[in-house]
């Protein structure tokens, strides 16, 4: 069987959002430790800053309290839990989450509690050991039912509060770390047994399948990566974002839309599946519908890119 590319899930809040889960707002007003501040949605700055204001510069801090709330709370819903168990079913190369939090390794065990017990015996390393910051090569390997998925908490996980991405200083040397680990791909063959050195170099060279993240504006070492993907001398894999249509995000859609390859490609894909934020959107239901449509789109990727051998050179 020939090559093909890595088919790579990268969930954000969203999905988690619509089971009842906790909104971005909902976290900064947790971790604020203020009174004399105006709402959320009147202080106009960057979220990295805007964290860092709430927390009158301490982080650190807020994020471990608000980590250990997000250990003793390990419960999920069952109707999100079959929908991720579904998810690890079909078999992602990797799965990449922006979450701190453990929905995916708590559906994985479902209806069983999960420990941090269980979380430390899943830690895995694509190096000599697991890193207690930055995690670049560390991911957990979820077993669900008979199917190992690698799961990379790209923002760091609430078992290591020093490893949580918050923050402008954070945000800064997590992309110097992402820059350096995209720096290290030189050659590389995409077949179906290889394991990527990283999640940067999953987010590079697979199809990556955005779900449940809306790719905000301060999200910088995404777009960093977005940009890199970009680069590459050959197509490594496209980006499929999937969000309901929003005139007042007109503008994230544009650049999103400019992105393009070497060859002149697009190098984004918007699927808003007929879905239109002006309307009453049924999340749940949007969400459902772009599971189907992610699994019909790698399944399809799989089958076609089963043919000739190739190799991918990177800039």
């Amino acid at each position: 069987m020939g090559n093909k590319k890595m088919q790579i899930l990268l969930l954000g809040n969203g999905l988690l959002q619509s089971f009842g889960g906790e909104s971005w707002n909902e976290f900064l007003e947790d971790i604020c430790s203020r009174n004399d501040l105006p709402s959320l949605d009147k202080i106009i700055c960057p979220e990295p800053l805007k964290a860092i204001l709430l927390t009158e510069d301490k982080i650190d801090i807020a994020m471990k309290e608000k980590c250990a709330k997000i250990l003793k709370g390990n419960q999920i819903k069952e109707d999100l839990a079959l929908i991720l168990k579904d998810l690890m079913g079909f078999g992602f190369d990797h799965i990449l989450t922006t979450n701190y939090t453990y929905e995916i390794e708590q559906a994985a065990v479902y209806p069983e509690n999960l420990t941090e017990y269980k979380l430390k015996r899943m830690a895995c390393s694509t190096k000599k050991s697991v890193e207690k910051k930055y995690l670049i090569h560390t991911y957990n390997k979820v077993r669900c039912d008979s199917t190992d998925n690698m799961v990379w908490h790209i923002h760091g996980e609430a078992r290591k509060p020093n490893s949580t991405i918050l923050g402008h200083y954070y945000y800064g040397n997590s992309l110097f770390r992402i820059e350096k680990a995209a720096g290290a791909i030189k050659r590389t063959k995409i077949d179906e047994a290889r394991e990527a050195e990283s999640w940067v170099e999953a987010f590079i060279l697979g199809d990556i399948y955005c779900l449940g993240f809306g790719y905000s504006l301060n999200e910088f070492d995404l777009w960093w990566l977005l940009n890199r993907k970009a680069l590459e001398k050959k197509n490594a894999g496209k980006l499929y974002f999937y969000e309901p249509k929003d005139d007042d995000q007109w503008a994230k859609i544009d650049l999103l839309k400019l992105m393009k390859t070497t060859n002149s490609e697009e190098l984004v894909r918007i699927c808003d599946l007929g879905y239109d934020k002006n309307g009453n959107i049924d999340w749940q239901s949007f969400y459902r519908d772009a599971i189907v449509d992610i699994k019909e789109r790698a399944g399809n990727e799989r089958i076609e890119g089963a043919s000739t051998e190739k190799e991918l050179l990177t800039v």
